[in-house]
């Protein structure tokens, strides 16, 4: 387990807000490591765009406009836009 210690920071914080009404601890801005800002962005798309037993997943425009909606009070506002801007990833089907 010696090799994960530089990353226990990012899976205990990745689910703090920019606003910091998030947990573990409540933390604001870039008081949470921007590793762990970076996968609390990108595990919100994933978990907005990916197939679950209980619902379909959303398309790509609408799972952006989520984390738009919500840049600035959950996610880190910087995060966001480069995360909207790789969506023509492979996997990045349009609305219809």
């Amino acid at each position: 387990m010696r090799g994960f210690q530089d990353y226990l920071g990012i899976v205990e914080l990745h689910h703090e807000d920019w606003n910091g009404s998030g947990y573990p601890w409540g933390l604001r801005g870039e008081a949470t490591p921007l590793g762990a800002r970076i996968v609390h962005v990108a595990g919100a798309y994933d978990a907005m765009t990916s197939e679950r037993p209980y619902r379909r997943g959303m398309c790509v425009d609408q799972a952006i406009r989520v984390l738009r909606e919500y840049a600035g009070t959950q996610f880190d506002p910087a995060i966001v836009p480069v995360l909207a801007d790789a969506r023509a990833a492979p996997r990045g089907e349009r609305c219809t």
